[in-house]
């Protein structure tokens, strides 16, 4: 990708970079400027992904705009890698189920043991 084509990008998602260069012209450093939001971020601080030297390695002389900044691409290695997908779905219905399920409050077994009062201490204060 190019640089100017990632600059571009991130303008369309109201987001400006900013380029840190030392005196020889290398980039030491991004700013990224979310506009939206009104919030700023130097590119190591977001992940080293955002670092200068991460988004310069990115950087060529084809314009492949969105191998990097596609937003629908969504990654299913874990349903299938570990065969979670069909599974999933079973598991979150008996765990709703479970929170769901009326609580037995009236059972003696789970009403805990009342704590004793000790001298001084009256009914709405409790010492920490």
């Amino acid at each position: 990708m190019k640089k100017e084509t990632l600059i571009k990008e991130l303008g369309k998602e109201q987001v400006a970079l900013v380029l840190r260069r030392n005196e020889a012209g290398l980039i030491y450093g991004l700013t990224f400027i979310d506009h939206e939001h009104k919030t700023v971020f130097n590119g190591s601080d977001i992940s080293k992904a955002y670092a200068a030297k991460a988004v310069t390695a990115m950087f060529s002389d084809r314009d492949e705009v969105k191998v990097y900044l596609r937003k629908d691409v969504q990654s299913n290695y874990l349903e299938k890698d570990l065969g979670l997908g069909d599974e999933r779905g079973k598991e979150e219905d008996s765990l709703l189920d479970g929170l769901l399920e009326k609580a037995d409050y009236d059972d003696p077994t789970v009403i805990g043991k009342k704590r004793k009062k000790r001298p001084g201490e009256e009914q709405g204060q409790q010492i920490n």
